[in-house]
């Protein structure tokens, strides 16, 4: 569930810079107000993570560390973009979900800069390099996956659709709400294992489906486990049409693991077989 965000304005020759009033005291709005270094820092920030005129809408500041000269530098804007060919514009995976077609809500952008400076905090600008690497906006944004499960005999408990030509079929919805944006963030940093596997669309397909990196109880799987699926996803990916992050190969990566979980858990979903009852005679 989405939380209710208040903002503190500093208006500044008519310009207005916004903030998270449970994380700026009105002091901290007075120095940055009476700092020119400040406010170059969060113009920049607001350049960094506009793609176009929607992204503007809503922008703030969420956490202090972000307005720092040791995070701009070490986030070297503009020195890790990736291409993308089907939109023909340059893109930082780290703050802008390009493939998904969205612009980033108000939580969206506050979760991702706690991630940032979690990360820089822990590993500076190598961490946060790393985080381009397994298309981190996209990944923490809440857009549920729906997974399609074609259905002619009736097996599953799971709600129907139509395609455009007819066609019914049904579908799981998965959620991200269960997973801590910043703790699954840390977990896969933490496992050299899959941070350091060469295919970025296939980490970047996995990160944003945190159902497959964790066990039922919540735990993050072992490292025997993430390379198993690693291995599995890039075999069914077959020869890539390129390692570094790319619109094809990230969604076919992507509708590899939807095979996947379903392979693992469509069972779940399995309609329970009616029990009869029987009654007991009177004596």
């Amino acid at each position: 569930m989405s939380q209710k965000i208040s903002y503190k304005k500093c208006c500044i020759q008519n310009e207005g810079y916004y903030f998270d009033s449970n994380k700026f005291t009105d002091e901290d709005l007075k120095t940055f107000n009476d700092s020119f270094h400040l406010i170059d820092n969060y113009d920049l920030l607001k350049i960094m993570f506009s793609l176009n005129p929607k992204d503007c809408e809503f922008f703030a500041i969420y956490e202090k560390e972000i307005l720092s000269d040791q995070f701009i530098e070490n986030f070297r804007y503009g020195m890790n973009n990736r291409w993308s060919s089907k939109d023909r514009l340059a893109f930082d995976p780290a703050i802008h979900p390009l493939f998904t077609g969205y612009c980033l809500d108000e939580e969206e952008l506050m979760n991702i800069q706690k991630v940032l400076v979690t990360v820089n905090k822990k590993y500076g600008s190598i961490g946060l390099t790393k985080l381009r690497e397994i298309n981190l906006a996209q990944g923490v944004m809440e857009i549920e996956h729906y997974i399609p499960v074609f259905d002619p005999n009736d097996y599953y408990d799971l709600p129907t659709d139509v395609l455009i030509d007819g066609t019914e079929y049904k579908e799981i919805l998965l959620d991200k709400s269960e997973y801590h944006p910043v703790k699954r963030t840390l977990d896969v940093l933490n496992c050299e294992i899959f941070i350091n596997y060469s295919n970025e669309n296939v980490k970047s397909a996995l990160f944003s489906m945190p159902h497959l990196l964790y066990d039922e109880d919540g735990n993050f799987l072992d490292d025997q486990s993430i390379s198993n699926l690693l291995q599995m996803v890039s075999k069914r990916l077959g020869e890539p049409k390129e390692i570094t992050l790319n619109y094809e190969d990230m969604w076919k990566a992507t509708h590899i693991c939807y095979q996947i979980y379903l392979e693992q858990n469509l069972e779940k979903y399995r309609k329970l077989p009616n029990k009869l009852t029987r009654t007991k005679k009177k004596q």
